[in-house]
């Protein structure tokens, strides 16, 4: 038994022998370098192509099986118009010999030196690679003990370096080059994380773009799972080119964590942060298949960015605006719900400037998007965002806000390409807002927009008073139509004129309502088919800019020939009661029942006013009720009772008001003839009764 034993033992060390020197004399009695032309002849019949060896050809059996490869080409296909298909400067793999015996593979680290890759499609869709696919062998049922099973897979690494790779699609004209490209591995295991790095430059054609690309990150992969697990992501990219607004722009991404689950259809990217022209933004994202649909969620945060700086980034000129300082801090954070045909941000939350606005924001069917929104504004000064005011307005044209940016008559009103695919359904809250000067709280807006009719119900608290309108435009006709409801109730006029126009013409606490209705897509258009009715009534107000009792004053003053009293009242006409209702036919307003109570004075009225020429045809009667002292004098007493006419024309912006103190005075002339000859005809008769007294005296 101990001599078969040692006989045994004998046969394994002869054979284990014969194994190293078979591995050390082999390479040094065979050559492959002999085989090159059989190399070249096989791979010609195989593909039809040429092979080229300049390189030397290194193979090694013990202690590794190894083959190194020197500068090698492999010629295009035929019809192509590059001669090179791929071309190598260097290859080494070397595997360890002895774990083989144990199904262990461990190999040293792969070099692959001076890669180079032409790739192309040429006109008729055929690509320079389709030869070599060949045709697809029949599928083959494989018994799991047909396949070879690893005990363990260890590779050293992997070392590509200097690789170029050049894409040209000649149906479509796009050309992409890979320049420099470099990669870099650990240890590949099946269990253990591996770190990556990667650097490439790049050449795009459509659009031109040219960059460095740089990838660095730990992968862990589990091949039975089917789930990969990458850590400390980092990318880098710096490009420039004619498709980029400002010529070139740096990408930075980076995420502590991102999981893909191919068994669970779901990934993961935890930590994430992007920054790009000037903006970061972070949060984590994590998503999957939901009933067979893509589905996203997660939380979202932009850091505060200056969107002047991006405009500019992007080649954006930024608008005119009033505050130069707006727009330069903008945040913004929200939840994320999100699938292939919809994206719902919930606890939104924006600060623009000054501004926070929360709420939540949801789009839904991309291909024709659904816009559904609930907001909430604590506070917005629109005039910080619209043109800077006109300093020195122009002659007719009032101070403030309102003449900074007058609206041109042919000017475009509504954008109907846009108006005809929104499609909206919301509500805006909004603390304060300041619009124009003009000061609103409490305000809330109700949209709804579908199939090119859009309908908007704003309301608000407005200088003491309330305001609420119903608006709806519809440009689904050829021309589109607009229709205004809107109402006041208890508002101060005076302050609302002072803000929204810089001055104010009337005064008093107003109920107003208006029902229009027009068409046409500019200001000049909507003027001119202006049809509807009004009605507007002011309590314990004035006229201001006209003294009705001094226009009739002095009328009558120079009407006498005598001099025009000296007087600092100031121009205006207070009133206890003013109020009319109008009808608006083409542009025209048209009102006949004027009416205006004060304490001095009746005043009624009737006329037009024309919007599309901006004038003024109207005549106001006054009647003089009370005591004029204090507002004309003495001299006008006699005019008490009396009704005055005044004739109001001109423009909006100067009109002239003339009274008409011809009648008034021949009335006046009149009566006092009247009166005259009253007193004479009694003088008359009192004579004649006299003289009949005395020749009759003593008869009775």
């Amino acid at each position: 038994m101990k001599k078969l034993i040692k006989l045994l033992f004998g046969l394994a060390v002869v054979f284990f022998a014969l194994i190293i020197a078979a591995a050390i004399v082999l390479p040094l009695v065979i050559s492959p370098n002999d085989y090159k032309p059989q190399i070249v002849e096989a791979v010609k019949q195989q593909t039809g192509r040429d092979l080229k060896i300049d390189g030397e050809i290194g193979l090694s059996v013990f202690p590794k099986l190894g083959l190194t490869l020197g500068k090698t080409e492999l010629s295009n296909a035929a019809g192509f118009k590059e001669k090179i298909f791929a071309k190598v400067e260097a290859i080494n793999i070397q595997v360890a010999l002895m774990p083989l015996l144990d199904k262990r593979v461990e190999m040293d680290e792969i070099v692959l030196q001076g890669l180079e890759l032409n790739l192309q499609r040429n006109q008729q869709g055929i690509s320079n690679w389709d030869d070599l696919m060949g045709s697809k062998p029949a599928k083959q049922e494989k018994t799991k003990a047909d396949m070879p099973e690893l005990a363990a897979l260890a590779i050293g690494g992997l070392r590509i370096e200097g690789a170029q790779v050049h894409w040209l699609d000649e149906q479509s004209g796009q050309r992409y080059e890979v320049d420099d490209f470099n990669l870099t591995s650990g240890p590949l295991t099946a269990t253990e994380p591996v770190e990556i790095k990667l650097s490439t430059g790049f050449i795009s054609g459509q659009p031109k773009l040219k960059g460095q690309l740089e990838i660095a990150m730990t992968v862990q992969a589990d091949i039975e799972k089917k789930r990969v697990e990458i850590d400390a992501f980092a990318l880098s990219l710096d490009a420039s080119g004619e498709a980029l607004p400002t010529g070139k722009a740096k990408i930075e991404l980076k995420a502590e964590q991102l999981l893909f689950d191919h068994a669970a259809q779901t990934m993961a990217m935890k930590g994430m942060v992007l920054d790009a022209l000037g903006l970061n933004i972070n949060g984590s994202l994590s998503g999957g298949m939901s009933s067979g649909a893509p589905q996203m969620t997660g939380r979202m945060e932009i850091q505060a960015f200056n969107a002047r700086e991006l405009m500019a980034a992007l080649g954006q000129s930024v608008p005119d605006m009033a505050d130069d300082k707006a727009l330069t801090h903008i945040a913004a954070g929200f939840d994320l719900l999100a699938t292939n045909q919809s994206a719902d941000l919930k606890n939104l939350q924006i600060k623009l400037d000054d501004t926070v606005i929360k709420g939540r924001l949801g789009v839904s069917q991309f291909d024709h998007p659904a816009i559904r929104f609930d907001l909430d504004i604590d506070k917005i000064d629109l005039d910080r965002y619209l043109p800077a005011a006109n300093e020195d307005p122009v002659p007719g044209q009032t101070g403030g806000a309102a003449a900074a940016a007058p609206a041109g008559g042919g000017a475009t009103l509504f954008p109907v390409a846009a108006m005809k695919k929104l499609n909206a359904n919301g509500e805006v809250r909004i603390g304060e807002v300041i619009n124009r000067k003009v000061k609103a709280t409490n305000i809330v807006v109700k949209v709804k927009a579908k199939d090119g009719q859009i309908n908007m119900q704003p309301s608000a608290d407005l200088y003491q008073g309330k305001y609420n309108a119903d608006v709806t435009v519809n440009v689904k006709p050829a021309t589109p139509r607009m229709n205004v409801v809107a109402k006041l109730s208890g508002v101060q006029i005076e302050p609302l004129l002072k803000d929204l126009q810089g001055e104010a013409k009337l005064a008093g606490g107003t109920d107003a309502t208006i029902n229009i209705n027009a068409s046409g897509n500019t200001q000049a258009a909507m003027k001119q088919s202006l049809n509807g009715n009004a009605s507007f009534s002011f309590q314990d107000g004035a006229l201001i800019g006209v003294n009705i009792a001094k226009i009739i004053r002095e009328g009558l003053a120079k009407v006498k020939g005598k001099p025009v009293p000296p007087n600092n009242e100031p121009e205006r006409t207070d009133f206890a009661e003013l109020k009319g209702t109008a009808k608006i036919t083409n542009g025209v307003i048209d009102n006949r029942d004027f009416a205006m109570k004060s304490p001095l004075l009746r005043v009624t009225g009737a006329g037009k006013a024309n919007l599309v020429s901006e004038q003024l045809d109207y005549l106001v009667k006054a009647s003089v009720v009370g005591s004029l002292q204090g507002q004309g004098g003495d001299e006008l007493s006699a005019l008490k009772g009396v009704t005055i006419p005044v004739r109001i024309t001109g423009s909006f912006d100067k009109p002239s008001y003339k009274p008409d103190l011809s009648a008034v005075l021949s009335d006046t002339a009149k009566k006092k003839v009247k009166e005259k000859v009253d007193k004479q005809k009694e003088k008359v008769e009192q004579k004649l009764k006299d003289k009949l007294k005395n020749k009759f005296k003593g008869l009775f």
